[in-house]
């Protein structure tokens, strides 16, 4: 069918494996590639990609090392502690990915997606100032405790 289509393969030195796609233009893609470098190319502004990808990609968790805790109330003995950085990463993964999406659907189809674009690059700039904001308070809590001595925040009036 690859045949049909005109498209053909790229073996390699020793002719036993297909190493590269040749396409009609005889242009190649890799079978395999670096996905690292390959998100880096895509996504440079997206600082969370290599966590929620490496996690994905590997079908291994890595998020929820740091939101599991130890529970003794719990029938599992462990309970989740939502990590709002780790879940605002995400969110900022996704909403890059839909943005590469929108640009790509539009120029495919021939249709003026700014106001989309716009709307996305919105919702990516909440995300970040929430976490930002996070940040600040969770730095502000810790600067409390460091100035009261004490393991948590006492409540004040007013």
């Amino acid at each position: 069918m690859l045949q049909r289509c005109g498209i053909g393969e790229e073996l390699s030195a020793d002719g036993k494996k297909v190493t590269h796609v040749v396409w009609t233009d005889m242009t190649t893609n890799p079978i395999r590639r670096n996905w690292t470098s390959q998100f880096a190319t895509w996504f440079p502004d997206l600082t969370s990609f290599y966590q929620v990808g490496s996690g994905a990609v590997h079908s291994v968790p890595w998020h929820l090392e740091e939101v599991l805790a130890l529970d003794a109330r719990s029938v599992s003995g462990t309970s989740v502690r939502i990590n709002p950085m780790s879940m605002g990463g995400a969110v900022d993964v996704a909403l890059a990915g839909c943005g590469k999406a929108i640009e790509t659907f539009g120029a495919f189809w021939g249709m003026d997606v700014e106001d989309l674009m716009v709307k996305n690059a919105t919702r990516r700039r909440a995300c970040v100032v929430y976490m930002e904001n996070y940040e600040k308070a969770l730095q502000e809590v810790r600067t409390a405790r460091e100035v009261t001595g004490r393991g948590s925040v006492e409540r004040t009036q007013g």
